[in-house]
């Protein structure tokens, strides 16, 4: 089996205030059907737990195109495995939208850690269960480059708590999506939408840990943006690029929700 799907409805946890899929939830439904296709092979969080080892996620890309699904639509999330070296499983992705249509399209790098020591460890051992498919869906997999930032237009200051934490016991890779939308300006996400984010995850965070969000312009861009998420000690735990473009998505969730299409009580 070279590829996994699992379908979907977008829930009242997953949209923002026009009720349209946020990015952490597309990065969310990502990760859920990819942890279902591990969970197949034996390979899940769970399976590797007592073998002190657990997944983690290094790189995240995606491109998001046409308009987005809203609130109770359903969605198709597909994954498959496109490379595997000795420490990384590339794992590629689409989600389509109730239509059958491809609205974001993205690959993930991940590594296997031993939990006790937080050091890297071989991934091609458990790699070697699942099957490989040579389709790319961003194009060739290549290091994180993003950007020079510069002009700083807005930090916020968060607090971990026990909401942003996995069950690795450390920040979820969601949450720091979550803590970086609170930068944005309110009035540019209203007349904008998102087109790309690349995130790179670089260090642990952990409860009660203080960080620090900025939000930077790329040069002279407009539509193109760098936040930095720092710990308190400095050290950067997250850096997330972003590309925008103008919204033409006009639909009101008043007209395209299908009101017939629920469970009866």
């Amino acid at each position: 089996m070279n590829r996994f799907s699992r379908k979907y409805v977008v829930t009242a946890a997953d949209i923002d205030t026009d009720y349209r899929i946020t990015i952490h939830s597309v990065l969310c439904y990502f990760q859920d059907c990819f942890a279902l296709y591990l969970a197949k092979h034996h390979l899940a969080a769970f399976d590797l737990a007592d073998r002190d080892i657990m997944w983690v996620i290094s790189d995240f890309n995606v491109e998001l195109s046409g308009d987005k699904p809203l609130w109770s639509e359903h969605i198709e999330v597909e994954v498959w495995i496109s490379e595997v070296t000795t420490l990384r499983l590339y794992v590629d992705f689409r989600l389509r939208n109730n239509h059958g249509r491809i609205f974001a399209s993205g690959n993930s790098c991940w590594n296997t850690v031993v939990h006790s020591t937080k050091r890297i460890t071989a991934c091609d051992a458990f790699a070697s269960q699942l099957s490989v498919c040579d389709e790319l869906a961003l194009g060739a997999h290549r290091r994180q480059d993003f950007p020079q930032p510069t002009e700083l237009v807005s930090q916020v200051t968060h607090k971990i708590n026990i909401s942003d934490l996995d069950f690795n016991g450390h920040v979820g890779n969601r949450s720091y999506l979550a803590i970086a939308a609170q930068t944005a300006p309110q009035q540019y996400v209203a007349s904008h939408t998102l087109r790309f984010v690349g995130v790179k995850f670089m260090r642990e965070s952990f409860l009660h840990d203080e960080i620090v969000c900025e939000l930077h312009r790329c040069g002279n861009e407009t539509d193109k943006y760098i936040h930095i998420i720092k710990r308190s000690d400095g050290n950067i735990a997250c850096r997330i690029y972003s590309e925008w473009g103008a919204n033409t998505d006009q639909r009101k969730i008043s007209e395209c929700l299908e009101r017939n299409d629920t469970a009866t009580v």
